[in-house]
């Protein structure tokens, strides 16, 4: 069932991510907000993702200031963290965190406060996901370790290929 609700959200981030304007521009759309409370199941079982409140696209007249953080930090990337340019590999960090979280039932970065969460999410520990979860696939461990990678070139190239190894 994890899977795949993360194959189907993967999917999802990658129709956003490829979205283009009338004249065939790139949007260039990051959901910059990828957690579990924007997650939903509709009636047939597939996985939505909601709230795009906070995302961003290279076509906004209002751009965010450099610095300001948008979203839930215990889901933020690296990248995100820092305040750093972002695109889609950061949905898909998000994504595989919220995964990691569901398939091991502990929270990954939640720290006491949101200043111990982003010291974690910027620290980057995570375990092994095979400690947590001994039932995971090799495949499975590769594929999550990849999409949480450090390096955003390092991840998956975009939402599909993230999704084809989760399937």
């Amino acid at each position: 069932l994890v899977l795949q609700i993360g194959s189907d959200i993967a999917r999802g981030l990658h129709a956003v991510h490829h979205l283009n304007d009338y004249e065939g521009n790139p949007l260039n759309v990051v959901h910059r907000d990828v957690s579990p409370q924007n997650i939903m199941l509709d009636r047939d079982g597939r996985a939505k993702l909601l709230d795009f409140g906070v995302a961003r696209a290279a076509t906004n007249k209002v751009k965010t200031r450099v610095g300001i953080l948008k979203g839930k930090i215990a889901y933020f990337s690296p990248e995100q963290s820092h305040g750093e340019p972002l695109d889609g590999r950061s949905d898909q960090f998000a994504l595989a965190v919220v995964l990691w979280e569901l398939l091991t039932g502990f929270r990954l970065f939640l720290g006491s406060t949101d200043i111990e969460t982003l010291r974690r999410v910027r620290r980057g520990t995570i375990p092994e996901l095979r400690d947590e979860c001994p039932e995971a696939s090799d495949l499975l461990v590769e594929s999550m370790a990849k999409a949480m990678h450090e390096e955003p070139l390092s991840r998956f190239i975009d939402g599909n290929s993230f999704a084809a190894h989760l399937d």
